[in-house]
């Protein structure tokens, strides 16, 4: 490795020595200049909304709803109920005895499980098994063992290597040791084994599994927020959508009671979260007035789960520590994802061609979709994905890290690529444009290096691709006429419905579309991310998503603006891009403008899930304004 360092060394010295390079240097800090300096981007800088917004009577209006949650009365009212509740002393034995792996507690609910269950088979007139008996000798031998396994992990080797290899320290302070002492858990364990010996015997022993991992799970997020927060946006691209929905709602419940018992808890709400909640109110409208009002009113709902989300989200995370461990989590999630599509490809799973025109594209054997149920849906989430990964291997300073990281945006861009999603790579190639430009813009200098080799880059890329790439703009191409005929009715539609639009989600599209549709052509949305919005709410709820967007930007500037790897903070000083969230901004903002980019030729917003993982990468987005807010007013702004 200090080999390598060396010769790259050696090697930049030499370009910068060049007469090339520092001609290119002048030319692109003219153009810095005169763009740091530009009306366009000075609109960004500012953030002139906050006193603007906070005196309105909207705004006012929001936050009295938000300082009921802060009521005296209400909290002390909650409080004496949990107090006093046995239930939640019973669900506080389960979940800090199993987040322990406490042997003794386990022993006792899986044994009482275990011989309910013998009972009832006995009674029912069978046999029990010898496996049976046998687990229930096992389980009276752990009733011997008060041990918390838990306590022992965070000393393991594997675990120590994982922390290093992502530079990211866990925590295993999660559970309450005084809830693993004392006699009082038995009786708990003695009721839940009782009620998974039942489940086991008239269903199965996997649904009692799943009956007492769902509870604890829950009781877990209703303890820990920040637990729902992380569980969500780890399992939001993995999970069916009513899972991911009801994890998102369990854990804005647990927010609303956190709020009311946290007695130093202080809202953070600025102008983006104002838009949202006007878009969330032109989405009800929508919904209300839509020509299939029930099927509108129901994804409203789902809608309005995943929205909410963010603002749980903006208030939870609250430092640069807890915000890169998000991050990571992001990022890991998007990895597994990854290598599912990988392997799908691979061994051929759930082989469709249903996405592609078959006489045209007969050297592609299929398209990867993954977990997402669409290749252009996998596309789009991987556009928010791998500028994060590259985001997190650039500001890292370990070697070991930023390999990691990188070989983990390697597998995302393979997984992109085999989606055959032409809309994603342009998307792809128009976010990595911007994410050099503003991080590391003298880098276009070496792009004269690469002029020379670029019949060669060609003649390595797989014919398949090459081809697809091709047919951009093709109208020969199926999907390409099928989208041209689906856009011009689309716009036929806007014409007649742009004041107030036709209703939320794809059942009022298809109820209004046969009668615009060109050539008998069948479609869900109108394949534009624009176009779909302003046919379903109309003018203000296309201007008001169009001003999240823009606000969502000016929050991940306003960050940048503070970083200690912005040029203009640093002056040139050394440490200018060691700090580890420095270009995370610029990440988030590359991965936002990669997913306008591929609006235009599709609306993965469809997909719910593709919804929730929108609004959360939004969150990023004023996560960082507010992460660098904080820091540039305590003056400890940290370097890693």
């Amino acid at each position: 490795m200090g080999f390598t360092q060396f010769g790259l060394s050696y090697l930049w010295s030499i370009i910068r020595l060049s007469v090339v390079y520092k001609v290119l240097t002048t030319v692109f800090s003219t153009i810095s200049t005169q763009w740091n300096n530009s009306k366009v981007i000075s609109i960004f800088r500012k953030d002139e909304t906050g006193d603007i917004t906070k005196n309105s009577l909207a705004y006012r209006g929001v936050f009295k709803i938000f300082s009921f949650s802060k009521s005296k009365f209400l909290r002390e009212g909650l409080e004496k109920l949990a107090e006093n509740s046995v239930a939640v002393k019973t669900a506080n034995y389960l979940l800090h005895n199993l987040l322990a792996i406490n042997l003794k507690f386990i022993g006792w609910l899986v044994g009482i499980a275990i011989i309910v269950n013998i009972i009832l088979t006995v009674f029912g007139g069978s046999m029990p098994s010898i496996l049976s008996g046998g687990i229930a000798i096992f389980c009276f031998i752990l009733m011997k063992f008060d041990v918390n396994i838990t306590g022992y992990l965070a000393d393991s080797a594997l675990l120590k290597f994982i922390q290093h290899v992502i530079d990211c320290k866990f925590n295993f302070d999660f559970f309450h040791k005084t809830k693993t002492k004392g006699e009082s858990r038995i009786i708990c364990a003695i009721i839940f084994g009782v009620a998974a010996g039942f489940i086991s015997f008239f269903a199965s022993p996997l649904m009692a599994i799943a009956f007492i991992l769902g509870l604890t799970f829950a009781f877990l997020v209703m303890h820990k927020t920040m637990a729902g927060v992380f569980f969500t946006v780890f399992l939001a691209p993995i999970l069916p959508t009513m899972l991911v929905a009801g994890l998102c709602l369990l854990t804005l419940v647990s927010f609303i009671f956190k709020v009311i018992f946290d007695r130093h808890f202080e809202w953070k709400f600025d102008f983006t979260g104002f838009l949202i909640i006007g878009f969330m109110v032109i989405s009800l409208i929508s919904a209300l007035t839509s020509f299939v009002a029930t099927a509108s009113l129901q994804i409203f709902v789902i809608y309005a789960i995943f929205i909410s989300f963010y603002f749980v989200l903006t208030n939870m995370i609250r430092n640069r520590k807890q915000f890169y461990a998000l991050l990571v989590t992001f990022i890991i999630s998007g990895t597994l994802v990854s290598l599912y599509g990988l392997m799908q490809y691979y061994f051929n799973l759930n082989i469709t061609q249903a996405w592609l025109d078959e006489d045209m594209f007969v050297g592609i054997g299929m398209r990867v979709f993954s977990t997402l149920e669409n290749p252009n849906v996998l596309g789009t989430y991987l556009l928010f994905t791998i500028p994060l990964a590259i985001g997190l291997m650039w500001s890292n300073k370990k070697w070991f890290t930023k390999i990691t990281f990188a070989g983990i945006a390697g597998v995302m861009f393979l997984t992109l690529i085999l989606t055959f999603s032409r809309g994603c790579w342009i998307a792809l190639f128009f976010a990595a444009g911007l994410y050099v430009t503003f991080v590391k813009g003298k880098i276009w200098g070496l792009a004269l290096l690469v002029i020379p080799f670029i019949p060669l880059i060609l003649n390595l890329i797989p014919q398949n691709i090459v081809e697809r790439i091709t047919s951009i703009g093709n109208l020969e191409d199926t999907s390409s006429n099928y989208r041209m005929n689906i856009w011009l009715a689309s716009l036929n539609m806007i014409r007649d419905w742009w004041l107030g639009g036709i209703g939320l989600g794809t059942d009022a599209f298809m109820y209004i579309y046969p009668f615009y549709a060109f050539s008998a052509v069948f479609t869900m949305h109108s394949h534009n991310l624009y176009m779909q919005v302003l046919i379903e709410s109309g003018i203000v709820g296309f201007s008001i998503f169009a001003l999240v967007l823009v606000f969502a930007f000016k929050s991940v500037t306003n960050a940048w603006n503070k970083s200690p790897a912005n040029p203009a903070i640093t002056s040139g000083k050394a440490n200018a891009h060691t700090d580890k969230l420095s270009v995370m901004p610029v990440a988030i903002g590359v991965a936002l403008a990669g997913f306008m980019v591929q609006g235009i030729f599709d609306h993965a917003l469809y997909n719910y899930r593709m919804y929730s993982m929108f609004w959360i990468v939004i969150g990023f987005a004023t996560i960082c304004k507010f992460v660098a807010n904080e820091e540039a007013t305590k003056g400890d702004v940290a370097v890693d």
